[in-house]
């Protein structure tokens, strides 16, 4: 089982969506289901949010308080398959600390300043949760102002197809490294709604 810990990259890719992507507009009623190659989400709705997809991936972002330093994103991404079947829910744990723990010793934009793993009993599918936040040394070394940055994600195996993963998240970036707890619903909702086809 191969588990890379490049969530760093992808919510700096969905960053990067508010300024190359079209809005969701006039979407104010809730989506139909986007189907990946393996799982499938609803995706968020709402003229704020812009986003794209592709076979195995979805990435929408949108901008915190209209500031472009404060940034919401969401993330659906399947991994490639396995090369062996995802047995157990400890094992997947096991690899995903591993990854974590390589990760902060290799602090290069971002340095890792706090991370949690758990086997989640949130949803039916097999899940390892994470809570991870990073220091932004970009932002302080660009503006002055430290930029803190926080992702909370599922890793999940198909539950018919045990060489299935997809990680499912929502992060965000800021000067305070909170949000409002309506948007921390809204982030909530969009990992919770992840589903095996």
């Amino acid at each position: 089982m191969i588990i890379r810990s490049d969530i760093v990259l992808a919510i700096v890719a969905s960053f990067q969506l508010l300024w190359t992507t079209e809005a969701l507009a006039g979407r104010d009623e809730v989506m139909e289901r986007v189907n990946l190659e393996a799982f499938s989400i609803v995706p968020p709705s709402g003229p704020a949010w812009k986003a794209r997809t592709w076979p195995a991936q979805f990435e929408a972002g949108r901008l915190l308080d209209g500031n472009l330093r404060h940034t919401f994103a969401l993330n659906a991404r399947e991994y490639p398959p396995s090369p062996e079947p995802v047995e157990s829910l400890q094992g997947l744990l096991l690899a995903i600390q591993a990854a974590t723990e390589k990760e902060s010793r290799n602090p290069a934009r971002f340095t890792l300043t706090n991370y949690e793993v758990v086997e989640s009993t949130r949803l039916a599918l097999d899940c390892v949760e994470y809570r991870k936040r990073w220091d932004d040394n970009e932002g302080l070394k660009a503006h002055g102002t430290k930029l803190i940055m926080v992702a909370h994600g599922l890793i999940c195996i198909h539950p018919q197809d045990r060489y299935r993963l997809i990680e499912v998240s929502y992060s965000y970036r800021s000067t305070t490294g909170s949000l409002t707890t309506a948007q921390e619903h809204e982030g909530v909702r969009f990992i919770e709604s992840v589903q095996a086809r």
